[in-house]
Parts: C-alpha cells; sequence; structure tokens
C-alpha cells in the first residue's frame, strides 16, 4: 500500500521521457529503457542498471516503501548505511522479481508442453488414427 500517494503522483509528473530502446536487465522486456540507481543516485551515481518504466517504478517505490533515504548524506558512516539499505531493498526486490519472472516462466512450459501433445492428438487424428 502506498503510504503517501500525494508524493507518488508527484514523483511520476517529474519523471524524464524515456530515450533510449533496449532490453530491461530485470524482466527481460524489449522497450523504452531508464537507468534505475540500485544504491540511490544521490548515495551513488556511478552504479545504475537499465530498466523498463514498470521495473523502475517497482524498484524506486520498493525502496521507497522500505522508507531508504534518497537525500545526500555528507557523513560518510551514515550514507554507507544508506547504501546498504538501499542494497538491500533493491535486492529483496530482485529476487521477487526473479521469483515471479520463474512462475511465469513455468506457467508458458506447461502451456506450451500441453499445446505441443494438442498439436500430436490433431496430427494423429488427421492421419486416421486414434486421439490417444
Amino acid at each position: 500500500m502506498d503510504r503517501e500517494p500525494v508524493k507518488t503522483a508527484i514523483r511520476l509528473l517529474r519523471k524524464p521521457e524515456k530515450k533510449s530502446i533496449g532490453i530491461c536487465t530485470f524482466c527481460g522486456c524489449r522497450g523504452p529503457i531508464e537507468l534505475h540507481h540500485v544504491n540511490c543516485r544521490n548515495h551513488d551515481s556511478e552504479l545504475v542498471i537499465p530498466v523498463c518504466d514498470g521495473c523502475h517504478d517497482f524498484l524506486t517505490e520498493g525502496q521507497l516503501q522500505e522508507r531508504v533515504r534518497m537525500r545526500f548524506e555528507p557523513d560518510r558512516r551514515v550514507r554507507a548505511v544508506r547504501i546498504l539499505e538501499a542494497q538491500a531493498a533493491f535486492f529483496e526486490n530482485l529476487a521477487t522479481g526473479q521469483e515471479q519472472l520463474a512462475e511465469r516462466q513455468r506457467l508458458q512450459a506447461a502451456f506450451f508442453k500441453e499445446f505441443a501433445e494438442g498439436q500430436r492428438r490433431l496430427a494423429n487424428l488427421l492421419r486416421g488414427g486414434s486421439e490417444k
């Protein structure tokens, strides 16, 4: 549940236009790509991954829901703690996303196996054989 829907709406309105087409490293889809700052831009601007718009929203909201602080912290120790918090939220979301992707893959594999079996039965019927 979104704890701060007004801030979420404002954040979505401020999003820049998507610029390039590529492959999302999170879900594997091909389309417009954005760069997600794994450790939050203000803590570590260099560690980024290319993700689609949906995955970027999922990852950023996951960090916000975990209350990861995204404002710059001048104290190096506190900033290191914030980076670790951001990484923990990122890897938790990554695990969730990979579990969902694996489940979709399992469902697709089951569908195609069943479809292939149906095609074999149909071919057998057309050859004049039985349905089995």
